[in-house]
């Protein structure tokens, strides 16, 4: 008699990677950071500024109309949910465009915009492949740090759509949630990078952020 093989419960699927979603999407406390150029700033949301005071001329000028920032996002998961050995990769990369509002003092930024989602990895024995969104409504401000140069600082939220084909293929979303405010030096190239680890759920990430501003020289 040819013994049944059991099938990979998809309630597990799915929990395994609501799981992986949740901590990719909460905001952390950022981790190693390296600027290029360097800011001088650590990416805190208490990071200190001194923004023009009122009646005092206004600071900025030449502004562009617009920046972007390049986004890299990659989390990997692996454990056991229900005896069932799974691991999922979600990377996401893609620049989101934030309009310059140069008439506000400090200066403001505002932008949205969707990152395509690729990776995948298996549930058991059943493999499959991700596909899907991961979304950024990001705001912030240009401000002179302490050492009076101009800092962008920035924060949002972020929500994940992710659809995996395959016979034990996962999907799940998650609401917006919070990301916490970055600061990132006012100069082309300069970047952010931070990494955030789940021991329980067998979650690793990391995201990076490079500023983009056109024309610069």
């Amino acid at each position: 008699m040819r013994r049944a093989v059991p099938s990979i419960p998809k309630a597990i699927a799915s929990l395994a990677l609501v799981i992986v979603l949740a901590v990719g999407c909460a905001p952390r406390t950022p981790g190693n950071r390296s600027s290029a150029p360097t800011s001088g700033q650590e990416a805190t949301d208490t990071a200190a500024t001194s923004a023009v005071g009122p009646g005092e001329p206004h600071a900025y000028s030449n502004l562009p109309s617009e920046v972007a920032l390049d986004v890299v996002f990659r989390q990997m998961q692996a454990m056991e949910a229900g005896g069932v050995p799974l691991e999922n990769t979600i990377e996401s990369s893609g620049r989101v465009t934030l309009a310059v509002d140069a008439s506000a003092n400090p200066p403001k930024v505002s932008g949205e915009g969707s990152t395509p989602v690729t990776g995948g990895g298996h549930v058991g024995a059943l493999a499959f492949t991700n596909s899907g969104t991961i979304t950024y409504r990001l705001v912030g401000e240009i401000v002179r740090g302490s050492d009076g140069r101009l800092e962008l600082h920035v924060r949002g939220q972020r929500s994940m759509n992710v659809r995996a084909s395959g016979p034990g293929g996962p999907s799940a979303a998650t609401p917006f949630e919070d990301i916490g405010e970055r600061v990132l030096a006012f100069e082309d190239g300069a970047a952010l990078d931070w990494n955030w680890q789940e021991a329980g759920a067998g979650v690793t990430g990391s995201a990076k952020w490079t500023l983009r501003i056109p024309d610069a020289r």
